[in-house]
């Protein structure tokens, strides 16, 4: 028998934030059950840090922007890598509102990504000897495109550094690209 699909009815952002649903001390809304309609719902701690892969056009940067969104409105901190910021589609040009919550500028060149890598690479070394726990969230767009780029050897081991240790100190890596192998 061929799979019936319902249609399930999201929220909007607005809709998550009138309602109570997003916001500090709320958990982090990872996607919506297919089946029940019902919000999956988990933290950092549950992504730790992650990769987002997906062809283009399949919605890689809307996640991010959700996740970005709602990491903000949780009080958390956002460094954010975009080698094609300023184009329409681009995730600077998404989340361009959350400014306020950006640490430093958008990184856009290799090697200004490379300075905002080690830039939160220094806040996680940081956070072992302090008691701050707000979230920190380090974005990279076309991760892969950035591995190729002269400054792709350095971003490696900042990147690292924060999947293995940023758990314990609240600071978070989100990597996204079309075209993962395991070297990347």
């Amino acid at each position: 028998e061929p799979s019936v699909s319902t249609k399930v009815d999201m929220p909007t952002f607005a809709q998550l934030l009138d309602q109570g649903q997003i916001g500090p001390g709320r958990p982090l809304i990872l996607g919506y059950s297919a089946e029940t309609g019902q919000a999956i719902t988990g933290s950092w701690k549950d992504l730790y840090s992650c990769g987002v892969g997906a062809q283009q056009g399949a919605g890689k940067t809307w996640l991010l922007a959700f996740l970005l969104a709602q990491s903000a409105a949780a009080d958390g901190r956002l460094i954010v890598c975009d080698l094609h910021a300023g184009d329409d589609e681009s995730l600077t040009n998404r989340i361009a509102g959350l400014a306020p919550s950006f640490m430093r500028d958008v990184a856009t060149t290799p090697k200004e990504i490379a300075a905002a890598l080690a830039f939160a690479d220094d806040k996680l070394e940081k956070r072992r000897t302090n008691s701050a726990r707000w979230p920190i969230v380090l974005v990279c767009d076309e991760w892969t495109s950035l591995l190729r780029t002269a400054a792709g050897p350095t971003l490696t081991p900042h990147i690292q550094n924060i999947a293995e240790q940023g758990r314990k100190f609240n600071v978070n890596g989100l990597l996204a690209a079309q075209a993962w192998t395991k070297a990347a």
